[in-house]
């Protein structure tokens, strides 16, 4: 999409009247600009060249993010900033797409608990939803906790499973969890997969017979072992 600015506006929509996303759309697009976006890493210097260039700027982000970090200056610029430059809505985005460091988890003995009980299958699902959501709501676990410890591979892209409102497909009752999730198996997939196409294939094709959590799968994959689990 261009120019780089919608995009990036886009991607944090504030609270509001308006346009709006559901939550897999959100997290959806939260995924594909932070693609975008990787190549800046976590540079304090490069973020603030794109916050720099982003208004006045009428290519895509892609494009953008590739002049700034290879230092030359983008072209493709407009006579003038757009309105969102000066109401600060753009600053926020960046700031909010930018990476941070993670926020310590609360708990102490209680999270490492909780923690510990992800890897001991309850008697039934619903026992196990109803743990992991009580341990959400206290702030015990986060959603990627129950990403690397917990979901089935196949579930980390379905949150629906374990993290949203099973009744209501298109609803959540606990978004941020969601996000968090999706984010995590984001992560973890491009770490262990980067742009090879032949182990993404292996992924897709082993996922749904496979009964571990996704960095498990993962390994797995990467490391060129036997990934059924088929008798």
């Amino acid at each position: 999409m261009a120019p780089a600015r919608h995009t990036l506006l886009l991607a944090h929509l504030p609270p509001g009247p308006g346009l709006r996303w559901n939550l897999p759309e959100q997290a959806g697009m939260r995924t594909a600009v932070a693609r975008a976006l990787a190549p800046l890493g976590d540079d304090p210097r490069l973020w603030s060249e794109l916050l720099r260039h982003a208004p006045g700027f009428e290519g895509s982000l892609p494009e953008l993010v590739a002049a700034v970090v290879a230092g030359s200056p983008p072209g493709r610029q407009g006579p003038a900033a757009p309105a969102a430059a000066t109401d600060g809505a753009l600053a926020r985005a960046v700031r909010h797409l930018a990476p941070t460091a993670a926020e310590p988890v609360t708990g102490g003995v209680e999270r490492e608990l909780a923690l510990a009980s992800l890897a001991v299958p309850m008697e039934t699902v619903q026992e196990d939803i109803r743990w992991v959501r009580d341990c959400l709501d206290r702030g015990l676990l986060t959603g990627a906790d129950v990403v690397r410890h917990k979901l089935p591979a196949c579930w980390a892209l379905d949150e629906d499973h374990c993290l949203g409102d099973v009744d209501h497909p298109d609803r959540h009752d606990r978004p941020g969890a969601v996000l968090a999730a999706r984010a995590e198996a984001d992560r973890l997939f491009a770490l262990a997969l980067g742009e090879d196409p032949d182990a993404w294939w292996r992924v897709a094709r082993t996922l749904p017979d496979f009964a571990g959590t996704l960095p498990h799968l993962l390994l797995r994959v990467t490391d060129g072992d036997s990934v059924s689990t088929r008798p």
